[in-house]
């Protein structure tokens, strides 16, 4: 093909028909009207099986079932013992609290950082904003498996002894690490107005702990810690 065709050929193709442009916009326009009335025309036939859908999706999401992704398309299942995720302090800034105010997210400040249940409608969205492994992901937040509901002051007090009264956990440890994950809970509750009547349950579940671990018995293959752990978290729980 000679040069000079070639440059013909390319004029041709940017040289606009007025006509041509407006019928290409009709049809558009009426493309667009045929779908809407379509849309329209679906929902009012089906309107009473689309609303109890709905109705039941929010539901399902509001109690933390079904599966959630960490992908748009669908192929990346969160962990299925996710309840919520815990965004360190440092990064929950005015611009990520806005982003979750739009999207309806909830967030609750705690004295760890601020957490997310899973427990709500628009949790399918959660993952991709928080979870780091999500390519859509705006914070680096941390996965949570135990979820403590109520007073977001003693939610880190009461997920701790969630995680030592996990029957398989609790059989892993040792009289050391349950000692020092009770300090910890201790300490939590020296901060929290809310957890005085749990002080005298924690002071004595320590003892009990340490004077095992001095007699030199195994205090995780204990029923008796279990039940005391229930017991604080029960009055934690209120």
């Amino acid at each position: 093909m000679s040069e000079d065709l070639l440059k013909e050929c390319a004029a041709r193709s940017t040289r606009r028909d007025p006509d041509r442009t407006l019928n290409i916009r009709h049809r558009a326009v009426r493309a667009f009207d045929f779908v809407l009335d379509a849309t329209v025309a679906y929902f009012a036939a089906n309107s009473a099986d689309i609303t109890a859908a709905i109705a039941h999706s929010t539901a399902e999401a509001q109690a933390g079932r079904g599966t959630v992704y960490l992908d748009e398309e669908g192929t990346l299942p969160v962990e299925a013992d996710t309840c919520g995720y815990l965004i360190p302090a440092q990064q929950y800034d005015g611009q990520l609290a806005e982003l979750l105010r739009r999207h309806q997210i909830d967030a609750q400040v705690r004295p760890d950082g601020v957490g997310v249940s899973m427990a709500q409608a628009h949790r399918r969205m959660i993952p991709l904003l928080l979870d780091a492994r999500a390519e859509t992901a705006i914070a680096d937040a941390q996965r949570r498996s135990y979820c403590a509901s109520g007073d977001p002051r003693l939610a880190p007090t009461r997920e701790l002894l969630a995680e030592l009264l996990d029957a398989e956990r609790l059989a892993q440890q040792t009289a050391s690490q349950v000692t020092s994950r009770l300090a910890v809970i201790d300490n939590l509750l020296s901060k929290d107005g809310p957890a005085h009547a749990a002080k005298p349950v924690l002071t004595a579940l320590i003892r009990q702990v340490e004077n095992a671990k001095r007699d030199g018995s195994e205090p995780a293959a204990r029923t008796a810690l279990t039940a005391e752990l229930q017991h604080l978290l029960d009055t934690l729980q209120g």
